[in-house]
């Protein structure tokens, strides 16, 4: 069985009262950096492996840094303020494991026709499949 993880991503800090739900969400401009994203994927997408981010965390068992690589699927739209990028994860890995407990990561990517890189350090939320 595979579980899908979501990295979110918020453009505005909108107060808790204020997400909508999805049925009245409205279609919104994606923020700056998942527009370069998209275009840093569109102009290499020739390379598969472009798809390909590397995802990195604290690992409780040893204390020491370590990463894997994961893949992206898509860019979705959550709420009107809120965009995710979407990877799938094996639910028995140990990554799947670790993010449970601990929802720090740093992801980096790297598209190298364009010679675009990224590194994200954000919190991630699991989503069942």
């Amino acid at each position: 069985f595979r579980n899908k993880i979501s990295f979110l991503y918020i453009p505005t800090n909108p107060a808790p009262g204020n997400l909508s739900s999805t049925k009245d969400m409205e279609k919104v401009e994606k923020p700056t950096c998942l527009k370069a994203i998209d275009k840093s994927l569109s102009n290499n997408e020739q390379m598969d492996f472009c798809r390909s981010v590397n995802i990195s965390y604290i690992s409780k068992k040893s204390g020491l840094a370590e990463g894997e690589i994961i893949k992206y699927r898509k860019t979705i739209q959550l709420t009107n303020n809120l965009f995710g990028l979407c990877f799938c994860l094996d639910a028995r890995s140990e990554l799947h494991h670790h993010l449970r407990s601990n929802s720090k990561v740093e992801l980096t990517w790297f598209f190298p026709l364009t010679r675009d890189k990224y590194r994200i350090k954000i919190d991630v939320t699991l989503a069942d499949a």
